[in-house]
């Protein structure tokens, strides 16, 4: 289980999110809602110790995070943050390769059990082709699916997502979302994903946080808290609720533009 106790998230001197309480457990897909600028990706990271919180803790299957040693954590977290500030220069099986590095103890060769991983996760995103280019010369939706591969082949019981089908095409769009969620169905995983999308985020949750821009949250089950008027006060614009078949589906009202 994945706990949030009483933590408080602060940035730039500005309190984001005051004392949200979630318990997140394994086989669920959680997805994190609200306007930029409300924390939503300061709380991600938060919860993969990249970052310190302004109070409160962090505990995974009731021991608390900052004394979990880093490599361990790395075998129970996997966190593909919204945007990499650096540029790789190895090529595309090796970037996937990194997401090996908690389990592999070996410093000059690569374990079965990593090669078979990387393999499999290079066919999830359909980059087998590209894995001997290098990482730098992909296009941009073609590095979202490199990272995707090398969070997939870290093998963890979480997933921390922040913004992952970020210029994806719809039809890998959908596609890894399914993954994603039988990864959660399947595998018994617990996913955490930063989306902005509210249909597409509505199709594949389970639970939602929604952070409002005055540091409250609401968290739940998606019946009880993705609602018509949840979402107008998170949003500041009305949404309605449309039934397509036997699928919900949330659209904003546009009006006369």
């Amino acid at each position: 289980m994945f706990e949030l106790k009483s933590l408080s998230v602060q940035r730039s001197g500005r309190l984001l999110i005051n004392r949200i309480d979630v318990a997140i457990r394994r086989g669920e897909f959680w997805v994190v809602l609200g306007p930029n600028g409300v924390g939503k990706s300061s709380l991600l990271r938060l919860m993969s110790r990249v970052d310190h919180p302004r109070s409160g803790e962090v505990f995974i299957d009731g021991t608390s995070m900052k004394t979990i040693p880093p490599k361990n954590l790395a075998r129970k977290i996997g966190f593909l943050a919204q945007e990499e500030h650096h540029d790789y220069w190895g090529t595309v099986r090796e970037y996937v390769l990194l997401g090996r590095l908690p389990h592999d103890n070996r410093l000059f060769s690569i374990s079965s059990e990593s090669e078979t991983a990387v393999v499999e996760a290079l066919k999830t995103v359909q980059l087998e082709s590209l894995e001997n280019r290098p990482f730098r010369a992909l296009s941009g939706g073609e590095r979202q699916r490199a990272r995707l591969a090398s969070v997939f082949a870290q093998q963890t019981d979480f997933l921390l997502l922040d913004e992952p089908f970020e210029n994806l095409d719809l039809a890998q769009q959908i596609r890894l979302g399914r993954y994603v969620q039988d990864a959660v169905r399947s595998k018994g995983a617990g996913v955490i994903a930063v989306l902005h999308d509210v249909m597409f985020a509505s199709a594949l949750c389970s639970h939602v946080i929604m952070l409002f821009e005055d540091g409250r949250y609401l968290a739940g089950q998606k019946s009880e808290i993705l609602t018509e008027d949840n979402l107008a006060r998170l949003f500041g614009c009305s949404i309605e609720l449309r039934r397509f078949g036997e699928r919900d589906v949330f659209v904003p009202s546009l009006g006369t533009i």
